[in-house]
This record gives structure tokens, C-alpha cells and sequence, in this order.
């Protein structure tokens, strides 16, 4: 890359999602919804109080991140639960009215307040099976003993 090379178009990435205690596909929703509200902003969208908002259905999310429409909805939950967006239906078979927060300060410390868990060897396997003790373990007859 130099200074004159063209840069391709780009998602706004917030700093704070870097840290905050989400789920990964939640931060990319996120990050979606913050480009179309730029695209909303430019276009003018505003409710009666001056707020941005998005209409931008769960299909056509889930299109745009390659994932299931039910992964997008739980995303959007959980972003709502923390204080990220907020819905407002707007009728049957309607997509809603999105409306994108922008964290304080307060809401980012909030945000990135991530419990940790010890995690180790016994409450972990690697292959995510069940471990069995080596003396509880059934061992496999020899054809010596069938006989």
C-alpha cells in the first residue's frame, strides 16, 4: 500500500467492540447497522425528534454477514439487551425502525466488564467429549483372551 493507493470500501469498526463482552457475530451486526445508519444520515432519515434510524430487515442482514436470519435475530436481541440499538415495530409483516446507540463513556466500561472464567484441564476437554478417567476406562480384549 502507498499514499495514493485507493482504499476499498470499508464496515466502521468501533474500538470499544474490540473489549466489549459480545458475541463476535453480535460485534459484526453491529458494525453493519452503524454503516447503513451512516447511509440513513447522508439520505436524511430522521424521526420527528431528529434521530437516525435504519430499516434494514433480518433477511436481508442476514445476507449481507453470511449468516442464518435466526443468528441475526439473536444478535439483534443481544444487542438490544445491551443498550446498543433500540427496535420500534412498525406493523405487521413491517421490518422495524432500528435505532443505533452510540455508547458514553460510562456505557463502554459497562460494556467491556467481561467475567472471565478459570478455565482447565478438567472442566475443558479439547475435543468437547466427555473425559473418563483411565481406570474407569473398558479395555478392549485381546484375541489371545477369546480363545
Amino acid at each position: 500500500m502507498t499514499k495514493d493507493t485507493k482504499q476499498q470500501p470499508y464496515l466502521p469498526f468501533p474500538r470499544f467492540l474490540l473489549e466489549a463482552d459480545l458475541a463476535l457475530t453480535t460485534k459484526l451486526v453491529y458494525a453493519v447497522l452503524l454503516d447503513r445508519a451512516r447511509l440513513s444520515q447522508t439520505n436524511g432519515w430522521a424521526d420527528s425528534n431528529g434521530q437516525i434510524y435504519i430499516v434494514f430487515p433480518i433477511v436481508e442482514i442476514a445476507n449481507a454477514i453470511d449468516r442464518s436470519p435466526m443468528t441475526v435475530k439473536n444478535s439483534l436481541n443481544e444487542l438490544e439487551n445491551a443498550g446498543l440499538i433500540e427496535r420500534q415495530r412498525r406493523g405487521q409483516s413491517l421490518p422495524n425502525c432500528i435505532y443505533i446507540k452510540i455508547p458514553d463513556g460510562q456505557d463502554i466500561v459497562r460494556l467491556t466488564d467481561k467475567k472471565l472464567s478459570v478455565r482447565g484441564k478438567d472442566n475443558c476437554p479439547s475435543d468437547g467429549q466427555k473425559t473418563i478417567p483411565l481406570m474407569d476406562r473398558k479395555l478392549s480384549t485381546t484375541l489371545n483372551e477369546q480363545i
